[in-house]
């Protein structure tokens, strides 16, 4: 958000999680808390904005480390069944093989997230429309079959 980014957070979280993500919402103005929604509401959401972020940083043990070299979050299928490019971090390996095998975002290390604002300058969510179009129109069971197995 220091880079006047506008970062809407959506997810169930205990009421003293909320209070918090509500004080930060209070103090700064492209902080967003939208709480929970039901997952068909959710994509009706998405749709409002021009990227879906999946990042995380930190430096992680052997163990974690491997489970973020080969998980992949829901929220990627939803940004793309928004029609959102994704932002992702390169440490989330299955993820940026997605994302750059099929041009559908952005991939950076969390370490040049200072640096997002430009990269987004230089990639305009337009650029990915095409690409995210494609991505799902070839979709079927056996594509998806093979790029799990690699």
């Amino acid at each position: 958000t220091s880079q006047k980014i506008h970062l809407h957070i959506y997810s169930k979280q205990p009421e003293h999680i909320i209070k918090k993500l509500r004080s930060i919402e209070t103090k700064n103005r492209y902080f967003h808390y939208e709480g929970y929604r039901r997952h068909e509401n959710l994509i009706k959401e998405l749709i409002k904005y021009d990227y879906g972020i999946h990042i995380f940083g930190n430096p992680l043990s052997k163990k974690i480390g491997l489970v973020y070299k080969i998980a992949f979050s829901n929220k990627n299928f939803d940004y793309i069944t928004a029609k959102l490019p994704i932002i992702v971090s390169k440490n989330l390996s299955a993820v940026k093989k997605l994302v750059d095998d099929n041009n559908l975002g952005i991939t950076i290390n969390y370490s040049d997230l200072s640096r997002l604002k430009k990269m987004i300058e230089k990639n305009p969510p337009y650029k990915f429309k095409g690409y995210i179009n494609n991505f799902l129109n070839k979709q079927s069971y056996s594509s998806l079959n093979s790029f799990i197995q690699g």
